[in-house]
Parts: structure tokens; sequence; C-alpha cells
């Protein structure tokens, strides 16, 4: 009987980004009913960037994990651009407040890096509770 003597090799890139955010868009209720398209042109100025690097050994039931301290990727750019399109609905709970279901694409524009390729695609969903007039 042979026993086969493997190991695995895992690298682990960890990024995370603050950012200032500016959108610039608008929204059209469409005609008798209460649902709303509405996009977005968006500007991103990332603020703080952390980068983490390491590396995963494994062979067997042995793991070991070891940072990376040499590692290196391009910068973000100063400023990404994105689009956004929405679509929602009004749903009136008492006047004057309203709630709105909506549903979110976002995809940014050109690279989120300097050199190579990074682009940013997301989705998301949530309820936006209004007060005010009618």
């Amino acid at each position: 009987k042979t026993q086969e003597n493997s190991i695995k090799n895992e690298y682990i890139y960890d990024v995370s980004k603050s950012s200032l955010i500016i959108d610039i868009g608008g929204k059209y209720r469409l005609p008798f009913w209460t649902v709303n398209i509405g996009g977005s042109f968006g500007f991103e100025f990332p603020v703080n960037v952390g980068k983490t690097y390491t590396q995963n050994v494994s062979s067997g039931s042995q793991s070991s994990t070891y940072p990376i301290d040499n590692g290196s990727t391009p910068d973000f750019n100063a400023v990404i651009y994105s689009l956004s399109f929405t679509l929602s609905k009004d749903i009136e709970l008492l006047l004057p407040v309203y709630a709105q279901p909506y549903l979110a694409f976002d995809s940014s524009i050109g690279s989120d890096i300097q050199t190579g390729e990074w682009n940013s695609l997301s989705a998301s969903f949530g309820v936006i509770i209004f007060w005010g007039m009618y």
C-alpha cells in the first residue's frame, strides 16, 4: 500500500475599503402606478484602504497560516465612477407615512484600480420609510 502526500497552498487577499460616495440621479414614477424607476451616476472617493495577504499551507489533517509581508497590488483610483439602476414601489402606511421597498443594481465604470482590471457589480434590496406630505 502506498500513501500519497500532497501539500495544498492557498493564497488569501483580503481588502477593506472606506469611501466617501456622492450620487447624482433621479427617479420617475410611472403614471397610474405606484412603481418608480430611477438611476444615478456616482463618484466614489476611497478614504481608507486596508489590505492583508496570507498563505494557508495544508497537508493531510495539518494546516498552518502565514502572513505575507511583501504582498502588493495596484492602488485604487482616486475617483471610481459607477452607474446605478433602481426599481421601487410606494406603499402607503398611514398618512403622512409610507414605505418604499426597492431593488438596486450598481456597477463600476472602468477599473477600480490604477493598473489592471478590477470591476465592481452589486445588487441590494431594502425598505425606506418616508414621513412627509403625500
